[in-house]
């Protein structure tokens, strides 16, 4: 027979699992069938893109189990071209000078392709870019997380990010987090690329009118 203390191991290991699974079902259900508990507005966060208006944007009851909230994004005409975004901008003064690392998890279901997207804004220039132009998601993709790294230079006056749906589709993402990391950890910066290329692509990420609630430079720090 096994012992006491490895019976109660196997037991709180079986637990967890069990809680661990049924959370991940919860969460995708949640995800699927919300819509009706939409919140137009979240303090903070902004809509802009390129014919904005042809998507449905907003956010959703706080995520079970997790705390953050969930966002999405849905394409209303298939026909029409464009992008849609949910985005934000924060201050980045306590973070001058250090490398910072965006997360986010993201949820498609037949999209063309979605991407989270990282700015680095100078006071007449954007310093640090990157769309993950060269890694999209598309089709339908269970939750899954992304990275996207950028140098936050001393001159830096404040970061700008968000979720954006190109095409066709629907995306859920919880609100992305950040951290400082190291050198090690390598940059996505798209900088290297043309940096003319990089301006026009910047433009279009740009609140559409001014949302109330939608951040500014004076915003919180990003965290």
């Amino acid at each position: 027979e096994d012992p006491p203390n490895m019976r109660r191991h196997t037991l709180i290991s079986s637990t967890k699992l069990l809680v661990g699974t049924l959370l991940m079902v919860c969460c995708s259900v949640f995800a699927e069938g919300a819509d009706d508990q939409v919140q137009t507005e979240f303090v903070g966060w902004g809509k802009a893109g390129y014919n904005p208006e042809q998507y449905q944007t907003g956010f959703l009851e706080k995520l079970p189990g997790s705390g953050r909230q969930i966002g999405f994004i849905k394409s209303l005409d298939p026909s029409k071209r464009g992008f849609g975004t949910l985005m934000r901008t924060a201050a980045i003064q306590e973070h001058r000078g250090k490398r910072i690392q965006l997360t986010s998890f993201i949820k498609t279901s037949n999209a063309d392709s979605v991407a989270a997207w990282f700015r680095v804004n100078g006071k007449t220039k954007t310093l640090a870019f990157d769309n993950m132009s060269d890694r999209r998601i598309k089709g339908s993709k269970d939750w899954d997380r992304v990275n996207l790294v950028l140098d936050i230079p001393v001159e830096a006056e404040s970061v700008s990010y968000g979720i954006m749906l190109e095409g066709k589709g629907k995306v859920w993402f919880e609100t992305p987090t950040f951290q400082v990391v190291d050198q090690t950890v390598r940059t996505t910066n798209r900088k290297r690329h043309n940096i003319r290329t990089l301006e026009l692509e910047s433009k279009s990420l740009q609140v559409v009118g001014k949302p109330r609630g939608t951040s500014t430079s004076k915003s919180r720090d990003a965290k």
